[in-house]
Parts: C-alpha cells; structure tokens; sequence
C-alpha cells in the first residue's frame, strides 16, 4: 500500500552537503570549455561535464550549471545516458533550463548511476520525456518540468526500476506542467519506500502513474493534481 498525506510539511535538506564528493565541475555559456575545474575553465555544455564525470563505482561528482538565458541543449539521439554518479545542481529552476532538441531524441536526460538533480528546468517538446532515473536513492529537488508543447506520449519523470526495485528515493517539492493529451507527469515502475513531498503535476493526462505489483510503500504528502484527465 503507497500512504498519501496532504499534510504539507516538506523537509529540506542539505542535498550533498556532508556527502563525499570526488570531484566538482562547472558549466557556464562564459566558460573557455577547457576542463571544468571553475567558473573561468567551465565546459559550455552539459554533456561535457556528464562525459568528463568518473564512472568510478565510489567517485562522486558535483556539476553546477551556471544561469543562461537560453535552454542547455543536450541535442542527442534516443536517451543520452550517464552512468556516473552524479549531482546536477542549476541556481534555480527557472534559470537553468535544460533541453533535448535532437530530432531522434526520445528524452532529455538519463541518469543510471546514483544520482540527484536540483533547481533545474526541464523544456520538453515533440515526444521528448524529460528525465530517467533507474538508481536507488534518486533525488529529484525544486526543479520543473514543462511538456505543454509535446506532441507525443512523455512522460516528465520515469523513474525506471524495471532492473530492480529502487527503494530511498525522494522527490520534493517539484512541478509538472504537461500536456492533457499527451503528459503523464511522474511514472513510477518498481519502485517501494520512497517519499514524494510537495508535488504539482497541472494539466497532464495521468498525474501520477504507478505500475509493477513491487511498487508499494511509498509515502506522498501534500500532492496537488489539477487539470488532469486521470490524477492517479
């Protein structure tokens, strides 16, 4: 059994702080894209600094994204998949937009390795999904997903434990705004005793879809579906 509450209480915490970090990287539209080391030799694209991560089992890297006016275009085929272990953090959902404008892309990011995403923006268009996790202990923090302009079946967030059951996970306080004909908003497959705090999924399809007989135990608090053809 999944336990909704609308209680409303979100916990913020300190996402990698007193976490190992192996090595921090920077993405700037300023940067002279030499090694990502600071701001001044930041890569100019995400990809880069994705590539550059170890894939190292116990390295973990922190990337920074600089604000740009314009959407980080990861402008690659199918799923662009990272397997490194990796924390993605913009300076706002709104000022670090990321996108996927490939003609054959079928979603923006994949992440296999462990992974979080914070205050980052994600532009979906076409039949572009947003954002794949398939590790335990996913985080998904103050970001935004917008599928309103897609033109085929996405979904915004899939987290994909077709693998595995993924367990630890968290997604908090993160919005939704998709497509009725065409969003689901977040798509949980295998996934148990996870938390999903402060959740708004407007206009999609399916708000929440939750699939696989393993998925249970998950905890929702202060959830708001509106606007969609199915809520869960």
């Amino acid at each position: 059994m999944s336990y909704f509450s609308y209680k409303n209480q979100p916990e913020f915490g300190g996402y990698v702080i007193g976490r190992p970090v192996t090595a921090t990287l920077y993405v700037s539209p300023d940067g002279d894209n030499s090694d990502g080391i600071s701001w001044a030799r930041a890569y100019t694209t995400l990809n880069a600094a994705l590539d550059a991560a170890s894939t190292d089992a116990s390295a973990f890297t922190t990337i920074f994204l600089a604000p740009k006016d314009t959407p980080y275009d990861i402008d690659t085929t199918c799923d662009p998949t990272w397997a490194a272990n990796v924390a993605i953090r913009g300076p706002h959902r709104k000022w670090a937009p990321i996108t996927n404008s490939h003609a054959s892309a079928t979603s923006i990011l994949k992440l296999t390795g462990k992974s979080s995403v914070t205050d980052l923006a994600f532009n979906q268009t076409g039949a572009v999904t947003g954002l794949i996790m398939t590790a335990s202990a996913f985080r998904i923090r103050t970001c935004g997903f917008n599928s309103s302009a897609c033109t085929g079946a996405v979904k915004s967030i899939h987290i994909d434990g077709t693998a595995g059951t993924l367990t630890g996970g968290r997604i908090e306080d993160v919005r939704t705004i998709g497509n009725a004909t065409y969003t689901t908003g977040i798509y949980l497959d295998n996934c148990a005793y996870n938390d999903f705090q402060v959740i708004d999924s407007h206009h999609c399809l399916v708000g929440i879809q939750i699939v696989n007989a393993a998925s249970d135990n998950n905890f929702f608090d202060g959830v708001d579906l509106g606007g969609c053809a199915l809520a869960i």
